[in-house]
């Protein structure tokens, strides 16, 4: 299990359908974590984001317009509503650290709002990372793990970050040693506990499948007391994604094995996921999404659908 390392009362589902790299959707029978499984090696998961990943998720093709792309990301207003939450929990001249930072909208909204804060950021994709916060004064660091000081940030952040990690809850235990005590951890990851209909949720990107209890139980293990953990209270644009704020106790950690689920939670888990097939629905719109591919290719195909997604998206702003 990518949480709790069990390895008994591991259950197999289905296969993953995305890239059909031989991986499956698991449940542990001790933590009830949802997790793809084998692993990719160090080696195929770089190979994964170098070469598969903008190939399978077409909407994160930039193309020729950036500004564009962007605005229909709603990169800038999704940055500003997640600093609602994160500004109040900055101290002035506070240490931020932004875990998988992407384009850097976030930094950028930070480093307008807060000239005083001091921003440090990781992020895999090195050629894109500084793209949205340019003139921002960021101190990239290339993996969190790399970054030796302990009690150093006030404040550290990860918006759909975790599912991507092969162990995410080594985040939690570092992000224990590297805040201040009193310091807070805000933690963003879709919730598999939610709206899941279809198994195009499930996808080799995603290595973890978080419901608001198995993110609760991963932060209480590193020694967070949890704050708020549950639905993201910030509207549409931020549906289906759990939020959880934790802050490191003033007195300290106190780190243990992650707490076995009961077996109720993991009834209700394996009745959730026995619910989703794979319907008549998913394989006309793979079909239809690969024939538009080969008719328009993949950056116009990507425009197309992220288009449909801002236009679905732009009422609620717009209100």
């Amino acid at each position: 299990c990518r949480l709790c390392r069990a390895t008994t009362r591991q259950r197999e589902f289905w296969p993953e359908s995305y890239l059909g790299a031989g991986q499956s959707l698991r449940r542990c029978g001790h933590c009830a974590c949802l997790y793809l499984a084998p692993d990719f090696t160090p080696a195929s998961l770089e190979d994964f984001y170098a070469h598969h990943y903008r190939k399978l998720f077409l909407t994160e093709i930039i193309g020729k317009d950036p500004e564009l792309f962007f605005e229909q990301r709603f990169e800038s207003r999704i940055a500003e509503q997640r600093l609602r939450i994160v500004e109040p929990l900055l101290p002035r001249a506070g240490r931020l650290f932004e875990l998988g930072s992407g384009f850097g909208s976030f930094l950028h909204a930070v480093s307008q709002a807060r000239p005083d804060a001091a921003l440090h950021a990781s992020e895999y994709d090195t050629a894109r990372r500084g793209i949205r916060c340019r003139g921002a004064n960021v101190q990239w660091t290339a993996h969190f793990q790399a970054f030796p000081s302990a009690g150093y940030f006030d404040v550290a952040a990860a918006f759909h970050v975790l599912e991507h990690l092969p162990q995410p809850a080594a985040f939690a235990r570092w992000a224990v040693k590297a805040l201040k005590p009193g310091g807070h951890l805000i933690v963003e990851v879709p919730d598999a506990g939610g709206g899941w209909h279809t198994r195009t949720f499930v996808h080799p990107a995603h290595l973890s499948y978080f419901t608001a209890h198995t993110l609760r139980r991963t932060l209480q293990s590193a020694g967070f007391e949890i704050l708020a953990c549950g639905a993201h209270p910030l509207g549409t644009a931020f549906a289906g994604s759990l939020l959880a704020i934790a802050r490191l106790p003033s007195t300290g950690a106190v780190p243990h094995p992650i707490p076995p689920a009961d077996a109720q939670e993991i009834a209700a888990i394996d009745l959730h996921v026995d619910a989703v097939r794979w319907t008549p629905a998913d394989t006309l719109k793979a079909h239809a999404k690969r024939g538009m591919v080969k008719i328009l290719g993949p950056v116009r195909t990507g425009a197309f659908q992220r288009w449909l997604d801002y236009r679905r998206l732009k009422k609620h702003w717009d209100a």
